[in-house]
């Protein structure tokens, strides 16, 4: 029959541990025997190599010039001065690439930037299907960007 420690032993401790005097530290190691140079603990992993590459292709993209996403810029008219208020322009692939609270949040945005300009936008319910929310936010797009001069329609958002 294997060995079998019952519940009532699982905690028990040997005696001599119970005396601190019998723990003995280890002897310590001198200068001389240790090894000098590199060792086999000192060479690159694949991990480090990894993050290496990660590191250096981040700052080879932070050195890059961005190009931001394009912007509208309309002026509210109760604001004081009629201080500018930018709005960012999506195209279809990318609202249709969102997830739907990205989504929800893009029109909830627009939404509150084309009241606080003073323009009445139709009403939309956020909850409504993603491509009903997506035709909205396009159109107030294209109502905006002709008001502001600029001759788009909806297939210059490759709708």
């Amino acid at each position: 029959m294997p060995w079998q420690m019952f519940p009532s032993e699982y905690n028990i401790k040997p005696p001599e541990w119970q005396d601190r005097a019998s723990i003995v530290p280890a002897k310590p190691v001198s200068a001389a025997t240790q090894p000098h140079g590199p060792t086999v603990a000192d060479l690159p992993t694949a991990a480090d190599e990894a993050n290496r590459a990660r590191s250096e292709a981040a700052a080879a993209e932070a050195a890059m010039e961005r190009v931001g996403e394009p912007f509208m810029r309309i002026y509210g008219r109760d604001q004081p001065h009629d201080p500018m208020v930018p709005i960012p322009l999506y195209s279809y692939p990318q609202l249709h690439n969102m997830s739907v609270l990205g989504l929800k949040l893009v029109a909830s945005k627009l939404r509150d930037v084309l009241m606080l300009a003073g323009k009445s936008p139709a009403d939309v319910l956020l909850s409504a299907q993603p491509d009903v929310v997506i035709r909205w936010v396009l159109e107030n797009q294209v109502a905006l960007a002709n008001e502001a001069g600029m001759k788009v329609t909806m297939a210059s958002f490759q709708a």
